[in-house]
Formats: structure tokens, sequence, C-alpha cells
């Protein structure tokens, strides 16, 4: 039985030398792993000589941006030829959720920035540029949206711009900076300045907004919505419904694209107002508070950290949080 067992494993191990050797009596080359090997989870993917992260994000999550996730998962800084990466094609860890804490998006509200006032343009030229040289990416109001949702990741050190003014200095100033550095911002504007002397024109606005900018309303007129003894509760809802009704209207009428997002610019902020704002297709709004803006952050009251003239370099930092450490396990 012994010897049996022995014989046939000879026979066995020469069928195998015979097949792997083939008809030149050399041994024959292994095939070559697959170039693509996909799940429903993941793609394994041999990366070809003209590939990089961002062709293999566009090709294999749709969108050229979120190359970071390919980059983020395999712990590298590019593709090289030849590599094998794993590309993730569910979202991980939804919320920016980790065991030692969340992310957080911080987002920035300048006031003004030029000559007069809040920050100068050297000033803020430096900072954007910080901002590039330290890994932050700006975010759509849409990708934030999709965060806020649990439907979507976000780069690590995602952050938001942001601007409440139709005055000249944002596409003079801001715009072009903000452009040559590869950022862009969300811009939120009352509708009735528009095309007013020492503000943007719809033209400009429609520049921005092909560039990635997002468009977002404050309103139709400038001034502060406030109640009052003297105004009606009803009068005072129904004029702040049409701040809200017809500066939707407006930016979707000449910009072809209706705001999702809207700025309190005098911070009344109530249960009614935002009930306005979904009734009018808005899906977030954002305050001046200040603070952090979490995964369960409330999309219509969410957070802004002022970016003052008087701002040191470290104070700056300070803003840019975007992880809040905390015992998860």
């Amino acid at each position: 039985m012994r010897k049996l067992c022995l014989t046939n494993l000879l026979i066995a191990v020469a069928l195998w030398t015979a097949v792997a050797m083939g008809c030149t009596g050399r041994f024959l080359a292994q095939p070559a792993p697959p170039v693509v090997i996909r799940t429903e989870h993941v793609a394994v993917v041999t990366v070809a000589e003209p590939d990089s992260l961002a062709s293999l994000a566009r090709t294999y999550l749709g969108d050229a941006d979120e190359a970071w996730r390919i980059a983020q998962y395999n712990q590298v800084q590019s593709a090289q030829a030849g590599r094998r990466l794993v590309i993730p094609l569910q979202p991980i860890a939804l919320g920016g959720l980790r065991p030692d804490g969340y992310q957080v998006v911080p987002i920035l509200y300048y006031p003004r920035v030029g000559k007069e006032k809040g920050v100068s343009s050297g000033t803020f030229e430096k900072q954007v540029q910080f901002l590039r040289e330290n890994g932050y990416e700006t975010i759509s109001l849409e990708r934030l949206t999709a965060f806020l949702n649990l439907s979507a990741p976000l780069p690590p050190k995602a952050i938001l711009i942001t601007f409440d003014s139709a005055e000249t200095w944002v596409f003079e100033s801001a715009y072009p900076i903000l452009k040559r550095n590869g950022f862009t911002a969300a811009l939120f504007i009352p509708t009735a300045q528009v095309g007013k002397a020492r503000r943007i024109g719809w033209k400009e606005l429609s520049a921005m907004a092909a560039e990635g900018f997002d468009i977002g309303a404050s309103g139709v007129s400038a001034r502060p919505s406030k109640a009052s003894a003297k105004k009606k509760l009803e009068d005072y809802y129904r004029g702040v419904e049409e701040e809200i009704m017809l500066s939707r209207k407006d930016i979707a009428r000449n910009l072809n694209q209706a705001p999702t997002y809207f700025s309190y610019r005098d911070g009344q902020v109530s249960d009614v107002v935002i009930a306005l704002l979904k009734k009018h297709g808005f899906r977030g709004a954002l305050t001046q508070a200040p603070g952090e803006n979490p995964f369960f952050a409330d999309n219509y009251k969410l957070r802004r950290m002022t970016v003052s003239g008087q701002d040191t370099q470290e104070r700056f930092r300070q803003l840019l949080t975007t992880f809040h450490p905390a015992d998860l396990r």
C-alpha cells in the first residue's frame, strides 16, 4: 500500500513536469496576473504606463477628484506602472468615523478680502497658498451635503471657503487668487444688488459658476429682516418667505441652476424659517456661529469660522481643525 501511494505521487509529479515543460522541454512561463480583479466592493488593478491616480479614479469611481480615496487606501502618493492597487468601490468609513475620532469640516467665512478692512489680498493669498501646500482641498456644497447625509466620504482635509457679498472685491480680489491655486468657494448673494454700482453682475457670477464656484442665496435685499413689536408675526414670516423664494428664482433664472444652500444674513434662525427653506428646495443653510461641522451637524444650522484681518498665522491654523479626537471603540 505504501509503495502504491509513492508510485502515484511520482506519476503525478511526472505529469505536472511534462505539462509545465511542454513540447520545447522548457518550463512554461507562469501567466501574468489579470489586469483587473473586480468585486462588488473593490477593484484590484495593475497600473499601466499612462495611468495616474486621477485617471483610475475617473475610470472606477466616476470622478477624478476621488483620487484621494485610492491614495489613502493604498498609502501611496502616485500610481506606479506595474504596481497593484486596491480601489475601494464602496465608501469606507462614512461620516469620517475612525476608532480614535471623527472628521469635521471647517467652513471659513471671509467678510471681506481687499484693501479696506477685512483680510488684505496679500494675506488672503498667503492663507490660500498655505492651504494648498498643506494638503487641504476645497469642496462643493453638493459634496458637503453627501457627507452630512452619510452617502459619500470626503478627503481628510476637506474645507469650504465662503463669502456673503455681491461686492466687486469677491470677483476682483478673492476669485483670481482661489482660481490660481486650484480652489473654489461658495458665494451667497442678495440678488437685488447684482449688477448695481460696485457690485458683481450676472455675467461674472456665471463665469464663477462655470469654474466650479457655488452661488448660493442670502435673500433679495441686503437689509436684515427682523421681527419687531410693530410688525405682525405673520407679516414677518411672509416677508422672510418672499426673500427665500424670490432669491432662489432670481439665481435659477439667471444662472440656469437653482441654489441649494442659504446664508442667514442676520442670524434669524428658527424652526419656521428652516421649514420655509425646506419648502422652497434648500438642502441646508449656514449661520455665522463658530464651531465644527461633523456628519451629525444640523444641515440648516451649519457653523462657520470667521477669518479676520487681525488673525495671526497661528490663529488661522487653529481654524482648520479637520478631525475631532474621541474614543469610539
